[in-house]
């Protein structure tokens, strides 16, 4: 996905979305529990991820970011749905299917969507399929040839595994952007963190409404931040783990990065852990979360 660059950054977003601009400050009450924030950003975002009729479709996510960036018109969107047998008149302009903002012209809820789609494949392992090309069969001598034709009738009906080797140019191109991505979130999360710190006392669904809230506005500096943050091509990457469960893979510029779909996101720089295992950008920033609202007033009730 070729996305554009944008003049917005991190620090003019910031200055949108101010320190104390509709949240309300307090006390944290005697409830609050010391809770990651980390776990409560995480879901909040991945959770305005789009999908089209309950699936995620990369090709149409990357039509969405066009249409964000305005690198596509509507009309040449509609002529791409067309192409894939999407006949868009007959989508509707409304609801939480991300199918309405392929045709609704809301350029906010399109950033907002393209935006959590690429924090939630920061957090998640790439598809082997993306990176493995099947190997060709290799060549084989005249007595090699001979000497399998022996056997070719007892081993006939095998299945033959296929063999797969790195497609390093593909790689590169997706580790770059998968760093890239990384770092923007990274970066955008500890500014959603620093912001929740200041509000005590909020319900575990309350910091994820205002997450949610401070990430819509920070949506369009997101994609800048991923260009930013693209390395450098000359960087080499060397893959240490690639399965549906896991990657792994480090590179040169010092940076390791690490998703599992059990274990989560583990990215260092330089030795310096900056997003994952409870850190954002190396801190442990933690919320006085409201568990049990009431409880205060339950507990001074029974003196």
């Amino acid at each position: 996905m070729k996305l554009k660059v944008l003049a917005t950054s991190l620090l003019i977003a910031s200055g949108l979305v101010g320190c104390g601009q509709g949240i309300p400050f307090g006390k944290a009450p005697a409830s609050g529990v010391s809770t990651p924030a980390l776990p409560i950003i995480q879901d909040a975002v991945t959770s305005l991820a789009p999908t089209f009729n309950g699936k995620s479709v990369p090709v149409l996510v990357n039509q969405l970011c066009a249409l964000a960036q305005g690198q596509l018109t509507q009309e040449q969107s509609n002529a791409q749905l067309v192409k894939m047998g999407i006949d868009a008149s007959k989508l509707q302009h409304n609801g939480p299917d991300a199918l309405a903002l392929l045709v609704n012209g809301d350029r906010a809820g399109q950033a907002t969507a393209c935006a959590a789609y690429q924090v939630s494949a920061a957090l998640e392992p790439l598809n082997p399929n993306e990176i493995l090309s099947q190997a060709p069969a290799p060549k084989e001598s005249t007595e090699e040839h001979a000497e399998k034709g022996k056997d070719a009738q007892k081993k006939a009906g095998d299945a033959q595994t296929p063999q797969y080797v790195i497609n390093q140019d593909r790689a590169n191109k997706l580790f770059r952007l998968r760093v890239a991505q990384a770092r923007a979130t990274a970066d955008t999360f500890a500014y959603i963190g620093e912001r929740l710190e200041q509000i005590p006392g909020l319900t575990p669904a309350q910091y994820k409404a205002k997450a949610r809230e401070l990430f819509v506005t920070l949506a369009p500096a997101y994609t800048g931040l991923v260009q930013q943050y693209l390395p450098a091509e000359t960087t080499h990457y060397y893959l240490v783990q690639l399965s549906e469960l896991e990657t792994d893979f480090n590179s040169d510029a010092g940076v390791r990065y690490k998703a599992s779909r059990i274990d989560g996101v583990a990215l260092s720089l330089n030795g310096q852990a900056w997003l994952g295992r409870g850190q954002i950008l190396g801190k442990d920033i933690r919320l006085s979360a409201n568990y049990f609202p009431g409880a205060d007033k339950a507990a001074s009730n029974s003196h």
